[in-house]
């Protein structure tokens, strides 16, 4: 892969790009970038990812749940809030919604951002037993980039429960917000063993096929990970497909 590097190289786009690559090296044997391009990926590598200093933040105030349309990503996101709606035939211990994936240096501070933040959340997430899930719900919307979406959570999910990049910030008092504490000790005490990644849809990009599925989970080094595909009708009511 190679692309052109831009004039401002400390640009939080930029270093979201290039965490995206990093990772897909590690994760797809097959994948290089060119070598043109390599000395900014080992540089983010060396500089800012092997550190270790990097932080997630977390939830500060419950999501809106009041005069959302109906018909909406937002309206669908909060159908899905039951244990036993998000994923066809399975009940999970506990899940919510809006989880921040904003990742931060030394600290969590807007002038620390490593990435563009700002609303960066993870739609859906749940638990089960040792099983961390986690969902990229889209509806109206059949772009083929929710792979990346999903894909990019996930990486963080994997830095954060598997290899110890990112972490938390040790607050006082861990938050309860949208059962951010169960979420938080689960992944504190290294308790998941599997991270599932899901396109839950009403509709997918034709390009998104079963066997595409199949070759990103058959490709991927790290088989902790494993991505799925949940359909559903968006009627007031969600039923899964």
């Amino acid at each position: 892969m190679s692309w052109d590097i831009p004039h401002d190289t400390e640009n939080l786009h930029y270093k979201r790009f290039l965490y995206r690559v990093l990772k897909m090296q590690d994760h797809f044997l097959w994948f290089a970038p060119s070598e043109e391009n390599m000395k900014d990926v080992i540089d983010f590598r060396d500089s800012v990812y092997s550190v270790g200093n990097l932080f997630l933040n977390y939830p500060q105030n419950d999501s809106k749940t009041e005069n959302i349309k109906e018909k909406t990503e937002a309206y669908f996101e909060r159908a899905f809030l039951d244990p036993e709606k998000l994923f066809r035939d399975t009940s999970f211990d506990v899940c919510n919604n809006q989880l921040p994936v904003g990742v931060f240096r030394d600290r969590v501070a807007k002038k620390h951002g490593l990435f563009p933040y700002g609303k960066s959340a993870i739609d859906l997430w749940a638990i089960r037993a040792d099983e961390l899930w986690i969902f990229e719900l889209k509806y109206n919307n059949k772009k083929v980039g929710i792979i990346t979406e999903l894909l990019f959570y996930l990486w963080i999910m994997e830095d954060l429960c598997f290899n110890q990049k990112i972490k938390y910030d040790s607050p006082k008092e861990i938050p309860s917000i949208r059962d951010f504490d169960k979420f938080y000790y689960s992944t504190e005490q290294k308790n998941i063993s599997t991270i599932y990644g899901v396109l839950l849809v009403d509709d997918l990009h034709p390009a998104i096929t079963s066997e595409l599925i199949d070759f990103i989970n058959q490709e991927n080094c790290n088989k902790q990970i494993i991505v799925k595909t949940q359909k559903y009708k968006p009627h007031i009511t969600v039923q899964l497909l």
